[in-house]
């Protein structure tokens, strides 16, 4: 038994040291996001609100953003991110995924707000271009990736809070709108 409990105090050691948090202040307008260091990586652990000439949506009024971020189209999403940081990779999000766990509950579980990572998910749901509205605030959340499908998709790390418990990699057309995580160069 104290074998288990001096393993189970090995991990969550090597766990937390992992794991550190701090800030980030954007320069272009002095937004300040959370940060946390999950593995080796360096994430916002709070969706982008940086407002650009185009390619963003807000939810419900443009008050919103400073909680849940903005939503941006895949080719906004390419640009926004501040100096330093970009926009992650289907890589880097499956490095996220492996820090956090094995099994897409586990991940979901993970990054949610009490999650033990700390990158603090918010269902911001997404941005449906061909219907222009918003949709599943509350019950999803879509992060745009740089990866490509092709001309028209891209990747996203999507999960959702509703009957499907579950974090996965997926592809969405460009022109809808998604959250955006950055992660540090």
């Amino acid at each position: 038994m104290k074998k288990i409990i001096l393993i189970q105090l090995v991990l969550l050691l090597a766990w937390n040291a992992t794991m550190a948090q701090g800030t980030f202040t954007d320069s272009r307008d002095s937004n300040e996001y959370k940060t946390v260091k999950i593995g080796t990586q360096v994430w916002m652990a709070e969706n982008l609100f940086f407002k650009p000439a185009e390619g963003a949506f807000w939810l419900f009024e443009e008050n919103n953003s400073k909680n849940y971020g903005y939503l941006y189209n895949w080719e906004t999403a390419q640009n926004v991110c501040p100096e330093g940081w970009h926009l992650p990779s289907t890589e880097e999000f499956k490095a996220l995924e492996t820090a956090a766990g094995v099994d897409r509950k586990v991940v979901f579980a993970a990054i949610i707000p009490s999650g033990k990572t700390g990158f603090n998910v918010l269902n911001a749901g997404s941005y449906d271009a061909e219907d222009q509205k918003i949709k599943r605030t509350g019950m999803d959340f879509c992060f745009w990736m740089s990866t490509e499908v092709d001309s028209e998709k891209a990747w996203q790390f999507v999960g959702m809070d509703h009957y499907k418990i579950s974090a996965q990699v997926k592809h969405h057309e460009k022109a809808n709108g998604a959250s955006v995580r950055c992660i540090k160069d």
